[in-house]
Order: structure tokens, then sequence, then C-alpha cells
């Protein structure tokens, strides 16, 4: 699998997420799901939120942007998914 650099959104209910940035979309996928699973997530939101509805989150990718870690925090150059 493609780096992809992207912003992405992390969810169980649409009205509370997180909203995530990386340059590695697939191995920070991973992490989330594998800290979730293990109960060792940094964020005590998302884990109050895994006990909550007892299943993994939705993970979706809002915006690619340019694959180089200085380009995170500019504007995005490609939306959708």
């Amino acid at each position: 699998m493609d780096n992809i650099s992207c912003i992405y959104i992390l969810y169980w209910d649409i009205n509370y997420p997180y909203i995530g940035q990386t340059i590695n979309f697939h191995t920070r996928y991973n992490k989330h799901i594998n800290e979730i699973r293990q109960k060792i997530h940094c964020n005590y939101k998302i884990l109050q939120e895994y006990e909550k509805y007892n299943t993994l989150p939705n993970i979706e990718i809002l915006s690619k942007i340019r694959n180089n870690k200085d380009d995170l925090n500019d504007p995005p150059i490609v939306t959708g998914k």
C-alpha cells in the first residue's frame, strides 16, 4: 500500500469527531486501531467512545495532501475520498 499523506476523521458519532493528520495513513490507521483494541490510546475520549459503542470507529480520509511533512499545515490540494 502506498503512503498517503492526508487529513482524516475518526468518529463513532459524527457530532464528536477526532480530526488528525499524517504522512502515512496506513501506519497511522493501524496504530489507532491497535491502541484502541489494547485500550492504551493516548486520547482518553477515544477510549471512552470505544467503551460506549463497543465497536471500532469509522475512519475516513478528508483530504489528501502532498507527500511532504512540511505540507501538512498547508491547504489541501485534493479533496474528497
